[in-house]
């Protein structure tokens, strides 16, 4: 997992950034038939297309930084169990390496957790070792924690009070991140589900009402018309994007 990023290898990030940029460009063309009856008039759309492709990327990465940050809890919850039996600092993180790898087989957190042990069979320290894991996956909690972790074995305090403690306060932080994820994710469904009214309506005018909606895309001034509907949707869009982009 050497110099790659923590929530996707190099080869995972451009094929997510190809798929998501053909997804977007087929939003586009399809908002220019729904608009315009016409194809090419998807370029009218590019900035929604662009919002789209960038809001999928955040949700991904979202997604993925939840993910190792679920797994991390769970390694700290084992690894201060492992101390409090009376386990080294080692013993104890082999232990709590050994009891999430079943559930994340095939996760990049295991995988360098499995780095990690190697390199403690080579007498690296585990502070450093877990500073590198910090640095590399990029996650608050983790940094907090390789900070405090490395603190406690420099100064000579109760590492397994300290871990307890800490490992205690993170988890009450972190189910308390979820919950609030949880209700953000709610609303972001509402102002998805909202955003696509306008669309669903032109398409049951056209197909209920037959050539009710013609003069809009066959007369200038129906299309310029259009053309405005167009802009003042993708332009709500963007704001609803920001109103729901509330950070955790």
């Amino acid at each position: 997992m050497e110099g790659r990023s923590y929530f996707l290898s190099i080869n995972k990030v451009m094929l997510t950034k190809v798929v998501l940029f053909v997804l977007s460009a087929a939003l586009c063309l399809l908002m220019g038939q729904i608009f315009f009856k016409r194809i090419w008039m998807g370029a009218v759309f590019i900035p929604l297309g662009m919002t789209a492709y960038r809001s999928g990327m955040k949700t991904i990465k979202l997604k993925r930084k939840l993910k190792y940050e679920d797994q991390f809890i769970d390694f700290l919850t084992s690894f201060s169990f492992a101390l409090q039996a009376g386990f080294s600092s080692e013993n104890a993180f082999k232990a709590a390496w050994s009891d999430i790898s079943g559930v994340y087989e095939r996760s990049e957190f295991i995988r360098h957790l499995g780095l990690i042990d190697k390199r403690l069979g080579n007498n690296e320290r585990l502070e450093a070792c877990f500073v590198e894991m910090a640095e590399e996956f990029g996650i608050e909690d983790m940094k907090e924690f390789a900070y405090i972790y490395e603190h406690a074995g420099k100064t000579g305090g109760n590492i397994r009070k300290i871990i307890q403690k800490t490992t205690d306060r993170m988890k009450e932080k972190h189910n308390l991140k979820r919950e609030i994820t949880t209700l953000v994710s709610g609303k972001r469904l509402e102002a998805r589900l909202l955003s696509a009214m306008p669309v669903l309506i032109i398409l049951y005018l056209q197909f209920s009402l037959g050539g009710f909606l013609d003069p809009l895309y066959s007369s200038g001034p129906g299309v310029m018309g259009m053309v405005i509907c167009a802009v003042l949707y993708t332009v709500s869009i963007k704001w609803i994007g920001k109103i729901v982009d509330i950070p955790v």
